[in-house]
């Protein structure tokens, strides 16, 4: 998020699931492609079925890598697992080390081979 001079801007967790809580009729799965943001998405899924956050720095080609396999598989209609592992498959094909990086968190009681979008 960015702040009215274009500056990033840090959210809180509780507000992040605060802004989830409004919409979880609508979303089925967050993905936070930011650096040490699995806190945020642990907490997101206390409201949302699923949710991508990652565990630690991830290179921006990397993030950029994943994040393109995963939609792709969405728009092929994959489940958030399939969806999930077709970006990991995306980063260890291109050589990246960042592979174990993102994770993919879940509601509890919420398979997500289940979850189509």
């Amino acid at each position: 998020m960015a702040d009215n001079n274009g500056l990033p801007k840090a959210v809180s967790v509780r507000a992040l699931k605060a802004l989830m809580t409004t919409l979880k009729d609508n979303i089925q799965i967050v993905i936070l492609n930011a650096c040490y943001s699995k806190e945020q998405a642990t907490a997101i899924t206390e409201v949302i079925n699923c949710a991508i956050g990652m565990n630690a720095a991830i290179n921006d080609r990397a993030a950029i890598i994943f994040a393109a396999s995963f939609y792709r598989a969405v728009g092929f209609a994959r489940s958030a697992q399939e969806a999930f592992d077709q970006g990991i498959a995306a980063l260890a094909l291109e050589g990246f080390a960042d592979e174990s990086i993102p994770e993919l968190l879940v509601k509890n009681g919420v398979d997500p081979s289940q979850v189509f979008f």
